[in-house]
């Protein structure tokens, strides 16, 4: 099993915990820090989103068709959204 994803509406509602159950764990991912720690990073885009999950599809679970809309669908209604991991 991989690392949670969390979703945010914006990054100031990241910084205070305050995530969106309604998406979190769409995905998994198996990533890791070089240290072996969690991975740290953040997406805070739709086009950041598509980069990030086309260069580590390898490191993705679970995204499969609906879970994929559903990751589509947070971020047409969050467009300033941010999911990160832990």
């Amino acid at each position: 099993m991989g690392q949670h994803t969390w979703f945010y509406k914006d990054s100031s509602n990241r910084r205070k915990n305050n995530h969106l159950d309604k998406y979190n764990d769409s995905f998994r991912i198996s990533k890791r820090n070089p240290d072996g720690t969690y991975c740290d990073e953040v997406i805070k885009s739709k086009a950041h989103w598509d980069e990030w999950s086309g260069k580590n599809s390898e490191f993705i679970s679970g995204l499969d068709e609906r879970a994929l809309e559903r990751v589509n669908n947070f971020w047409e209604e969050f467009p300033n959204g941010v999911i990160d991991f832990g």
